[in-house]
């Protein structure tokens, strides 16, 4: 008799044990996802928007039960594409929200500093769009949505020297990390082509008056090209802006990064982008994320769709590798990322990353780009 007690005494602390072991081990409540996006700033016509795409995908999740029946609590940061700023706020959400995966930031000042003290925490960070090469080749725990200015660059100079036969261009580069990468990567294949770079201005940011470097392009009559790399928008309106008040755009072509000829750029220096004007940017077309896009904010996205919709994508990929890890076992996240995600259908693109965290973007994916009566018009590369 007594041995059956003492069975049946074991048997239920046993039971009892497996259920309180379940109930602790199982998690509960919202899962925390932390965003760095720059909501204000000189980026916020870039950072705004994406956030944008992030919600809307969150909200969809939500709306559909969650993940595992666990709603997503999106804690979003302004970084303000300010380092400073980012290391501040990426603190917070580590140190006080004690998340372990954050979409941002979203550009390439605030990634560079803000990795190092992710990378330490084991927080997976999938940045927007942070374009310069090469930036987290040597981080254990980034990713990112855009691929890097490598190929589009190069596009962009093939292209001018193949199709419109530009042979001595002038380069003007804001002084950062983004916008270096871009000229860098022109530059190189310009001249591989033949082409020659015959002068190379850089700016500081902030600035506003352009009108003696751009005379000074201007006094040459060999020049038939400028290529601009700014780091927003804001900065290449000005500089497109002073170049139609000196007549140079009647006389060079212009052409630069998907910052600089873009609808913001044509609109904010009074449509003075030429039609002949262009970019080389990834290509995507979706009608009816853009009119989900539209009908959530009342408005068009501020970027190139590509670049910003990307993270509405982003958003279900994470929700398949937090159902199958969790969003606590970061390196399971990101070994979901590179051996899981192959050619995975989105919205947007067909995802795959490499080892290194960058998007796998084939060449036929590109598109040459133009801004033609206050319209986007895409060209297929040859």
């Amino acid at each position: 008799m007594i041995k059956k007690i003492l069975w049946v005494v074991i048997v239920l602390v046993v039971v009892v044990g497996a259920v309180s072991w379940f109930k602790t081990s199982t998690p509960t409540g919202d899962i925390k996802i932390g965003g760095l996006f720059a909501m204000t700033g000189k980026w916020a016509v870039g950072g705004e928007t994406e956030a944008n795409f992030i919600k809307i995908a969150i909200d969809e999740i939500n709306a559909a039960g969650g993940i595992n029946g666990r709603k997503i609590n999106f804690i979003l940061e302004d970084d303000k594409c300010s380092g400073k700023d980012a290391v501040s706020a990426a603190s917070k959400l580590i140190n006080v929200d004690k998340v372990k995966l954050i979409l941002g930031p979203s550009c390439t000042a605030a990634a560079t500093p803000v990795v190092a003290v992710t990378d330490e925490a084991k927080v997976l960070i999938v940045a927007a769009t942070v374009t310069a090469k090469g930036i987290f080749d040597k981080n254990k725990y980034a990713f990112r949505t855009s691929p890097p200015s490598t190929d589009a660059a190069a596009l962009i100079g093939e292209i001018a020297k193949s199709k419109y036969n530009l042979k001595n261009v002038a380069m003007l580069t804001e002084s950062t990390d983004f916008s270096r990468s871009w000229s860098g990567d022109f530059a190189s294949s310009f001249e591989a082509k033949g082409g020659k770079i015959a002068m190379k201005e850089e700016f500081v940011t902030g600035t506003t008056d352009f009108k003696t470097v751009l005379l000074k392009i201007s006094s040459d009559k060999t020049i038939d090209g400028v290529y601009l790399s700014a780091q927003t928008p804001a900065d290449a309106a000005v500089i497109v802006k002073q170049m139609k008040e000196i007549g140079l755009l009647k006389r060079v072509q212009i052409i630069g990064n998907p910052t600089t000829i873009d609808l913001p750029v044509n609109d904010a220096s009074g449509k003075a982008l030429p039609a002949s004007a262009y970019t080389v940017i990834p290509f995507a077309d979706n009608q009816a994320l853009l009119k989900k896009y539209v009908d959530k904010y009342g408005t068009q996205p501020g970027f190139q769709f590509f670049y910003t919709a990307a993270n509405y994508d982003m958003v279900y990929i994470m929700k398949n590798a937090i159902e199958k890890c969790g969003e606590r076992d970061v390196t399971c996240v990101k070994n979901f990322l590179i051996n899981d995600v192959k050619d995975w259908k989105g919205q947007v693109a067909n995802w795959s990353f490499s080892k290194n965290g960058d998007p796998i973007v084939s060449r036929g994916s590109y598109r040459e780009m133009s801004i033609i009566d206050g319209k986007k018009v895409f060209t297929e590369i040859k």
